[in-house]
């Protein structure tokens, strides 16, 4: 069983390098960003504390919260291949949860990938991330600087969370308070990091040979 932690900074590429790890080791998925979106969209008096919070104001959730989703996640869809967290966990608190939940179910947590890019590189690259405003499929300018529309026709919009103010707020919140889980995971000799400034092709390499050493 393989249970992958990606960390990285916003637009550090995580969820790309989340999708290959995925089709090659064949985990489930739990990430925290779209949970928490898809929650927002309900439009009752929670989401739209969750909208405010994160999509308006870039600002953490409460440990608990983000606790309560991801336990009722991993309840629904247990897995015996393993498990890859993307975007949680995002504090100190949140990582030992976390490891205190999956030792009751005598679950390893066996690496924590952090991917890193320099603050710069992150502003770069969000800046120029689109979204499709019909099925929310993500681009970028840089990759595609052709792209108008998506390819089901939806338009392509700025999401509020990137522009320049609230990108940097959550980079702060970033180096704050998810850079001190690297020590953690470093303690608990789970920490791989990978350099995020190379072309995908070759972050996923790196990822492989850290990954295949645990087989």
């Amino acid at each position: 069983m393989l249970n992958i932690i990606l960390i990285g900074p916003q637009g550090c590429g995580k969820g790309t390098q989340a999708q290959l790890i995925l089709q090659k080791y064949g985990l489930i998925y739990i990430e925290a960003g779209a949970m928490i979106r898809q929650r927002a969209l309900l439009h009752d008096k929670k989401s739209d504390i969750l909208n405010h919070l994160v999509n308006q104001k870039g600002i953490l959730l409460p440990d608990g919260i983000i606790m309560d989703m991801i336990c009722d996640e991993l309840d629904e869809r247990v897995s015996m291949e393993g498990y890859l967290f993307d975007g949680f966990p995002r504090s100190v608190v949140q990582y030992q949860s976390l490891k205190e939940y999956l030792a009751e179910k005598q679950i390893k947590l066996n690496v924590g990938l952090y991917i890193h890019i320099s603050d710069e590189e992150a502003l770069k690259r969000l800046g120029g991330r689109r979204l499709c405003a019909v099925c929310k499929k993500g681009y970028s300018i840089f990759l595609e600087p052709q792209r108008t529309k998506c390819e089901c026709g939806g338009e392509l919009i700025k999401r509020i969370d990137d522009e320049p103010a609230a990108i940097k707020h959550r980079l702060e919140e970033f180096h704050n308070h998810t850079s001190p889980i690297l020590q953690l995971m470093k303690s608990d000799d789970i920490l791989k990091e990978i350099n995020g400034e190379q072309s995908i092709e070759a972050i996923f390499l790196d990822i492989q040979k850290q990954l295949d050493t645990l087989k």
